[in-house]
């Protein structure tokens, strides 16, 4: 009788010491993600430590999203919001430790993380050291993972892939991109649809289909004048002006500028 009294209370201290550590591992995890959200997109020293800590906090306690979370935030420190410490070197570790980890897990339930890590690659990769192809192959690779009901992050995904299709002059598959998504722009933000409408006018005046650009800056005026936008107003009818010289119609941009 005495053994079993022992080997209940036992059992009911490790039931004990298990609740109680399961407390904690929540709590810390919390912490861990409330100090992600804390120093996100910042680019102070304090931020970079913070990264490290969350690193090494995720780590113990085998909380792979953070670890995700963390190398993603250190590419992205390093990568572009620092620019003392712009460095390929530092970029690629992180990068490698990223794709490293997520080669050996069941993707699907890390979607969201993986899909920003590729887009900040392709950002990163493209904007501050100018290697399109590189910033493209990524931008493609985080497609698969992003939410197609996310609408504001699809809108500005499509903008930025199309922008590099821009970068490499190819203006159709840009224009493939651009009119897709103002076709589906019911849920889009009035500023994504601005940009966008503002991206498609471009590609057509790049690709010198002067008229089609024409006609999406008239539309894009029309916006701006319901909107009370003066600066934007003003800057598109300098781009029509623009449209009307290409179209070798120069009373129309004499008397577009009255």
């Amino acid at each position: 009788m005495l053994k079993i009294k022992l080997i209940l209370k036992i059992v009911l201290v490790f039931a004990f010491c298990s609740v109680n550590g399961q407390k904690e591992n929540v709590k810390m995890i919390n912490e861990i993600d409330s100090t992600f959200s804390l120093y996100k997109n910042n680019s102070s020293h304090k931020a970079f430590l913070n990264h490290h800590k969350n690193l090494k906090k995720s780590i113990q306690l085998s909380y792979t999203k953070g670890v995700l979370e963390s190398y993603n935030s250190l590419m992205w420190y390093h990568g572009y919001l620092n620019k003392e410490s712009y460095g390929l070197d530092s970029i690629m570790f992180y990068s490698y430790l990223f794709e490293d980890k997520i080669s050996k897990l069941d993707t699907k339930n890390y979607s969201y993380v993986i899909g920003n890590y590729f887009i900040n690659k392709g950002t990163i990769l493209g904007e501050i050291f100018e290697l399109t192809e590189e910033s493209l192959s990524n931008y493609l690779k985080a497609y698969p993972y992003l939410s197609k009901e996310d609408k504001k992050t699809i809108a500005l995904y499509n903008i930025s892939l199309s922008r590099i299709y821009i970068g490499k002059n190819e203006y159709d598959k840009a224009l493939k991109i651009l009119l897709k998504s103002i076709k589906d722009s019911t849920q889009m933000s009035s500023k994504h649809k601005h940009i966008t409408m503002g991206d498609i006018a471009n590609c057509y005046s790049y690709s010198g289909k002067h008229q089609g650009s024409l006609e999406m800056n008239l539309t894009i005026l029309k916006e701006e004048q319901k909107s009370n936008d003066s600066n934007g107003f003003w800057w598109t009818k300098n781009e029509i002006c623009r449209n009307y010289f290409n179209l070798g119609m120069p009373q129309k941009v004499i008397d577009s500028d009255l």
